[in-house]
């Protein structure tokens, strides 16, 4: 399942081997274990718990994608001489799980005090977002230098059916933890045991075999004048941009499946959990499809299906008479995300391979964070006034040009290989 490429040497082949492992520890193990944090089901209940507020619920993946885009405005220069990477990504790791480690203790302690509870929670939330952010940028760049081009599928594809396999357990965990409605001891468990896994299967990662990096020539910095040179110097990669903004402003709507099921569909806690069960299983069978099929055909066709899956989701969201057609909903969700959430990254590294990477990455979060940061909140506001459905429209509208977008954009992979 992991066979060094062929072209390596045979220690080149042993640290290959050693690397991919450790990566699908980690990034399968991280997907199984943020599953009990869910955005899309266990956080949006979680605070519904504690207030009626779709501007809250929206509150969640806004702090989420502002956290992770803000910190690499400035992270991709800082990284971009230092000669290896993993003490970085390995240290701000610890710093992330602390913040979701604390979320389990602070619900015991604060469950009778809901608005204590809320401010609690977005700080901790923040805190993860922003240390996530911290890594984001030099995490795509270490595994960048470990993994080849053709072989980034495969990882996420493997770890992704990891992910989904440990999120199915998860899933009926959180069904059995939740079924009384979650408060506070549920919630607890959910939040500590999803950071167990967190912390458990990030250890691999500290031991890969990363070789001494050459710094660019430049250091990569993603203000306004340098943002509009690369994307006028490269208008492939610029409409590969543009489709992932309309992207980010559809990818808020999902956030409200859950409370528009609850609040309209007659769904019980219980129900939420057997949600994620579906998220997760899903996953299991359609990540190996997409790394099976960014390794051989690339990356771009994963994220146009991916886009054209969640598009399809927004739209059964729109028109399901009843709570069972949710299922499908989530489904579509689901396969869609760990497509979209690989191959994004990937495409964004062929398209500036080797050193180019970090100045890529921060210039395409740079573009994309203030529509990641302010969709949840624009779409909160939405479906405070005009309801869910206007959200799902709305959703529908720009998933349609972000596919558009991802039409126009070529592949990419020859860069990286070539």
């Amino acid at each position: 399942m992991v066979e060094a490429p062929a072209e390596l040497d045979e220690q080149n082949k042993r640290d290959y081997r050693f690397n991919m492992v450790a990566c699908i520890i980690d990034d399968g193990g991280y997907a199984g274990g943020i599953s009990l944090l869910s955005m899309t089901t266990i956080l949006p209940l979680f605070v519904r718990q504690l207030t009626d507020s779709a501007f809250l619920v929206g509150l969640i993946p806004a702090i989420y994608w502002a956290g992770i885009f803000l910190p690499q405005l400035f992270v991709a220069r800082l990284v971009s001489h230092f000669p290896r990477l993993r003490p970085w990504v390995m240290s701000i790791a610890f710093f992330e799980r602390i913040f979701l480690v604390l979320l389990a203790p602070l619900t015991l302690w604060l469950w009778q005090k809901p608005g204590a509870l809320l401010v609690a929670f977005f700080l901790m939330w923040t805190g993860y977002a922003l240390s996530t952010g911290l890594n984001f940028a030099t995490y795509l760049g270490l595994v960048a230098k470990i993994i080849p081009a053709n072989r980034r599928g495969l990882l996420y594809g493997l770890s992704g059916a990891l992910g989904g396999v440990l999120g199915v357990a998860g899933a009926k965990l959180a069904e059995y933890l939740l079924q009384d409605g979650g408060m506070p001891y549920g919630f607890a468990w959910c939040f500590g045991i999803g950071s167990a896994v967190l912390a458990v299967t990030v250890v691999p990662l500290g031991f890969v075999r990363e070789p001494v990096g050459k710094p660019p020539e430049e250091r990569p910095h993603a203000g306004p004048r340098q943002i509009v040179r690369l994307l006028r110097g490269d208008p492939a990669f610029a409409r590969f941009v543009w489709g992932c903004i309309a992207y980010a402003f559809a990818g808020a709507a999902p956030a409200f499946y859950t409370v528009h099921a609850i609040d309209h569909l007659g769904a019980t806690a219980a129900d939420v959990a057997r949600f994620t069960a579906v998220l997760t299983a899903t996953t299991v069978v359609t990540a190996p499809a997409w790394g099976w099929l960014a390794d051989r055909t690339g990356n771009r066709r994963v994220v146009l299906g991916s886009a054209i899956l969640a598009g399809m989701g927004l739209l059964v969201a729109l028109l399901a008479p009843s709570l069972g057609w949710f299922y499908l909903v989530f489904a579509l969700n689901a396969a869609a995300s760990p497509g979209m959430g690989f191959a994004v990254a990937n495409i964004i590294l062929e398209y500036g391979p080797g050193a180019k990477a970090p100045a890529y990455v921060a210039v395409h979060s740079s573009c994309t964070m203030p529509a990641s940061a302010l969709a949840p909140l624009l779409a909160g506001g939405l479906a405070q006034t005009a309801g869910y459905h206007a959200v799902f429209v709305a959703g529908a509208i720009l998933a349609g040009l972000a596919i558009l977008g991802y039409w126009r954009a070529p592949e990419p992979r020859e860069r990286a290989l070539g």
